[in-house]
């Protein structure tokens, strides 16, 4: 039951955020390292994220910077205006 109130929210949120005018951070956007930084970040992004709070070990700072920044530059599917 409680997956399933979970679940209610996160569509309710995903069709309310639009609207929202101020920045909005994506946080634990790869879920402790199960998602791939390529996979989480796009999401976050096309989601509607302006910032993204990723944790990560030294050496993986390089790649993933890379990767957003490849991320930032292609051609996001992005409904919400940025406001960052």
């Amino acid at each position: 039951m409680i997956f399933k109130e979970n679940i209610i929210r996160r569509r309710k949120y995903l069709r309310d955020y639009k609207n929202i005018i101020w920045q909005i951070f994506g946080f634990q956007v790869l879920a402790a390292g199960s998602i791939p930084p390529e996979n989480g970040f796009r999401y976050a992004f096309e989601k509607g994220a302006d910032f993204i709070c990723v944790g990560m070990f030294d050496w993986q700072g390089v790649q993933d910077i890379n990767i957003a920044i490849d991320i930032l530059n292609s051609d996001l599917s992005r409904k919400r205006e940025w406001y960052a």
